[in-house]
């Protein structure tokens, strides 16, 4: 049997997109090392104008103007909605998708994995003119699906919850090639790690409550603004603060200065973001897909600050409905919502299975 090979396919307008890729590409390589494999970020083979398109408007909107993306998103919100989308985004799509169109046709994968809806619907339109006949799949990551993550020439969808599943099959799926998997993470996540020798090694006291702040991958959460007032307070916490790549949202946590009784730290990016996850009590955050799913396999509660209108705003909800987070109202919140969850057990373990492995198994599964 001739050798097989996979190409997972990431879209970087979102960070998640392409650590669920960079996840589901590091456990194969544990489970089946012989099988060739690669990762590729779609905005790597875009031309600027179809990058800038893709991304910087989305940078844009999420952080000057959400309101606009919202109104983007609801207006998308049905088949029809979307049908006008791609047809107004068509031009740009054959414009400046070659160079990624050819590499796929280059590389001749047996099966793509998408993480993003764009790949998926690039592959799906156009893979006839440059003879591209693989097998596509493409993993949710988040909490709600749309009807941008639909397409007829799609075999494979890999959703987190049954709702989801439902969703997509009103859609127009396939039951049988719709399955609930969860949402991919790194596999560290899965190792056992103690909390007290990991406190110690970063210079935590164990005696205190530890609170975690992530800004997301791109640093668009204003966590420097509810730090700075948790510090009014002067909460005896050990707080964490993770800038992302927002080197200006760091600078600014670094001139903060926290009373006596709290130990502060401020950190950029990292690449140990689960042994920051593993200490923390609680962890406030944005409501991306993969962070919430880190989160949940780890059992943390999540206070949500900032969501984007639109798929954040629904992660929040899903959140909400089923007890494992809240939104945060008003600054004034802060103290009660942070007591509360404190006082109360961790949430329960929902995503005990190991995501990657359902889906890595289903997709050889149509290789072998």
């Amino acid at each position: 049997m001739l050798p097989r090979k996979i190409l997972f396919i990431s879209s970087s307008v979102g960070m998640g997109h392409v650590r669920a890729a960079e996840a589901l590409l590091a456990s194969l390589k544990i489970t089946h090392p012989n099988i060739e494999a690669r990762h590729i970020d779609l905005m790597d083979y875009l031309s600027p104008i179809a990058k800038y398109f893709y991304f910087k408007s989305y940078g844009f909107m999420a952080k000057k103007a959400p309101w606009l993306w919202g109104a983007i998103y609801r207006a998308t919100q049905t088949p029809k909605g979307a049908g006008r989308f791609n047809q107004l985004t068509k031009l740009n799509k054959i414009i400046g998708s070659k160079k990624f169109l050819k590499f796929v046709a280059n590389y001749r994968p047996d099966y793509i994995l998408c993480t993003h809806f764009t790949p998926a619907d690039l592959l799906a339109n156009f893979s006839g003119k440059y003879n591209i006949t693989n097998k596509i799949g493409q993993v949710i990551t988040d909490y709600a699906t749309h009807p941008l993550h639909f397409s007829s020439a799609q075999e494979d969808y890999f959703v987190a919850t049954e709702t989801m599943k439902k969703q997509m099959i009103d859609l127009g799926a396939d039951t049988e090639l719709v399955t609930v998997s969860g949402i991919p993470i790194d596999p560290i996540f899965y190792e056992n790690k103690s909390v007290t020798n990991l406190k110690n090694a970063y210079r935590l006291d164990n005696n205190k409550k530890t609170l975690l702040f992530l800004a997301g991958g791109c640093g668009f959460a204003k966590i420097d603004q509810l730090i700075q007032y948790l510090f009014q307070q002067k909460s005896p916490f050990n707080i964490i603060a993770i800038a992302g790549k927002n080197q200006q949202l760091y600078q600014a946590l670094q001139k903060l200065t926290p009373p006596p009784e709290t130990n502060f730290q401020t950190i950029a990016w990292t690449d140990t973001i689960d042994e920051y996850i593993r200490m923390a009590d609680i962890v406030i955050t944005k409501s991306g897909g993969i962070t919430i799913s880190e989160c949940l396999y780890l059992q943390k509660p999540m206070i949500i600050i900032d969501p984007v209108p639109g798929v954040e705003e629904y992660n929040l909800k899903f959140l909400e409905d089923n007890g494992y987070g809240v939104g945060r109202k008003t600054v004034d919140d802060w103290p009660k919502i942070v007591d509360r969850l404190i006082a109360q057990p961790p949430p329960p373990n929902h995503t005990s299975s190991n995501a990657n492995n359902v889906i890595i198994s289903a997709i050889l599964k149509n290789l072998f």
